[in-house]
């Protein structure tokens, strides 16, 4: 039985995260069964290097790193250098970076092959390909070097989830992913891909190419019942980029937590406002019937033009509407934004951080979420438009390491001046710390820690002050240096 080595890089971490390695148990789903899969996690791993080290010598067919922009280059990179440097294993990267940019990050030295777009049928051809000595030529979805230069394959159509055999979670140990929470023993999940939307500043308009599909309720549900039976599982985290799009879909499930007694919570992080908007009220009283805990809504700026200008597509009056309907509910939202769009004025700001008490007023469970940075990822559109106006991307994919909202300061972004990036980090950190209840801050300590500064962090924001600002600093540091 051929061996196959994948490796999830360190990077950046919510506090207190403990969420699977979700992307490298779904690659897996065709091969586990005809292969030896094993799953290295340097995020938990203390002792990765020597495990992996230890699998090389078993001689593994390949070695699959994924990777996203900013601190997992930095580690997938560190990652391929040890295959390298001790054994004649090939290396192949997947995950939305190298897809975006895949002959840029074959042109790195450590990289032997790229899985475009969705791993699981692509990463299973390319494994029978190697295991039995064939061409890549026949591999859709490939790209990889040969002595003639780098190759592209033929792309893969998309996949129909429904499909897909049982997602094969018991390569990790999930009790490690197990999270306790507020609602009990809690654990990360996926019901959908990709999202119709058109926002400009979002990877989903070309990696998925604006569509959505998702998983039918029933595969949900029987995902579900197993980990509350297997893992005494209470609580879901639904980490989806658009949850609701289908809306009977939401029902279905809803009713199917319901009427098969599953007996868990559940919340989403992946809501469009507009979206939001359409869910009528007995809907609602489904969705917190069924144990809807929360929601987590992207509503990026409480300027309308500057949700026009980039996409966002909804009508900042219907938000309102739809927070004063969950404030009858048990349905906790919390409203996510974003600052430093092109051309943003400090009014534009004040009407953003306007809108984020506005809300909590109207809805006194509300959680008020974060303000962060906007980074322009490749590929979309707020991208090229920041080429267009000066920007210079990096040239090697080792040099993508640094290009994340942790590390905003050092980004050459044209229309924002350093001072006004240490303002913006300032008014981000500040969020982060008058929101104890963030539904990313997992750890007790912090929260603990969040709570005693909330009231003097709410004032800071409210009022755009930022003067003598020393903890926002401490918490760059803490985020730059020691996660």
């Amino acid at each position: 039985m051929s061996r196959i080595v994948l490796v999830n890089p360190h990077g950046y971490r919510f506090i207190g995260d403990a969420s699977m390695p979700l992307a490298l148990i779904y690659v897996s789903i065709h091969l586990h069964k005809d292969h030896e899969v094993v799953i290295i996690d340097a995020r938990f791993d203390k002792d990765w290097q020597e495990r992996l080290r230890r699998e090389l010598k078993k001689s593994p067919l390949c070695v699959g790193v994924t990777s996203m922009v900013g601190k997992q280059i930095a580690s997938g990179l560190e990652i391929a250098k040890i295959v390298k440097a001790e054994s004649d294993v090939p290396v192949v990267w997947g995950g939305i970076h190298a897809s975006l940019l895949p002959r840029q990050t074959l042109e790195h030295p450590y990289v032997d092959m790229v899985v475009c777009g969705e791993g699981e049928e692509t990463f299973r051809d390319l494994v029978r390909a190697l295991d039995k000595r064939e061409p890549l030529d026949a591999v859709a979805g490939l790209w990889w070097k040969s002595k003639g230069g780098i190759r592209e394959g033929r792309p893969r159509p998309v996949l129909d989830l429904d499909a897909l055999p049982d997602i094969p979670y018991e390569l990790v140990d999930v009790e490690r992913h197990v999270e306790k929470g507020p609602f009990g023993r809690s654990i990360s999940m996926m019901t959908s891909r990709g999202c119709p939307e058109g926002c400009q500043f979002c990877y989903n308009t070309v990696y998925n190419a604006r569509r959505w599909r998702g998983f039918k309720p029933w595969r949900i549900l029987k995902e579900i019942r197993h980990f509350t039976e297997k893992y005494r599982v209470q609580h879901v985290l639904i980490q989806d980029d658009n949850f609701f799009v289908d809306l009977g879909r939401v029902r279905e499930f809803a009713e199917g937590i319901l009427s098969q007694k599953l007996g868990v919570t559940w919340e989403v992080i992946g809501v469009h406002p507009r979206i939001l908007a359409r869910v009528d009220d007995e809907l609602l009283s489904v969705l917190e019937r069924s144990g809807l805990t929360g929601v987590a809504v992207g509503v990026e700026s409480g300027n309308q033009e500057t949700l026009d200008r980039f996409g966002k597509n909804y009508k900042i009056p219907d938000l309102v509407a739809a927070n004063k309907k969950l404030a009858a509910t048990c349905i906790v939202p919390t409203y996510c934004y974003i600052s430093g769009w092109p051309d943003e004025t400090r009014q534009d700001l004040r009407q953003t951080v306007d809108l984020m008490f506005r809300m909590k007023r109207d809805n006194p469970k509300m959680v008020y979420g974060i303000i962060r940075p906007l980074i322009c990822y490749p590929g979309t559109q707020i991208f090229s438009y920041a080429v267009s106006r000066g920007f210079v991307p990096p040239k090697k994919l080792e040099d993508w390491a640094g290009f994340a909202w942790f590390n905003y300061l050092d980004i050459d972004i044209p229309w924002t001046t350093r001072e006004e990036k240490k303002w913006l980090i300032d008014l981000y950190y500040s969020t982060v710390m008058m929101n104890p209840e963030y539904v990313y801050v997992k750890s007790r300590l912090f929260k603990f820690f969040a709570k005693l500064h909330a009231p003097f962090m709410k004032w800071r924001v409210k009022n755009l002050d930022f003067r003598l600002s020393i903890l926002p600093k401490v918490l760059l540091f803490i985020q730059r240096r020691l996660m």
